[in-house]
């Protein structure tokens, strides 16, 4: 429920603020990792800069709840989300 519920929210986060015409979303497992990389062509954020809104905290607390690592990395060509969870 915890994915889904990071899901949900990224593609929400994307909808809402990105201004993208494209999303992209992968889905992979390697060994004992599951890799959740969520693609948009937006006009991104500093990621430095932002100050995390409640979407973004709740896709924080959910990562680290699961015992995963969560990097974002933005430009004016996009926002890329990469997600790694223990399996």
């Amino acid at each position: 429920m915890n994915i889904y519920r990071i899901l949900q929210e990224t593609i929400n986060n994307v909808l809402k603020h990105a201004n993208a015409t494209e999303i992209q979303l992968d889905i992979i497992q390697l060994d004992s990792e599951l890799l959740l990389i969520i693609k948009d062509n937006g006009i991104g954020f500093s990621v430095n800069d932002v100050k995390a809104g409640i979407g973004l905290k709740n896709i924080e607390k959910r990562v680290a709840a699961l015992n995963g690592k969560l990097n974002l990395i933005s430009s004016e060509k996009g926002t890329t989300v990469d997600i790694k969870l223990p399996l």
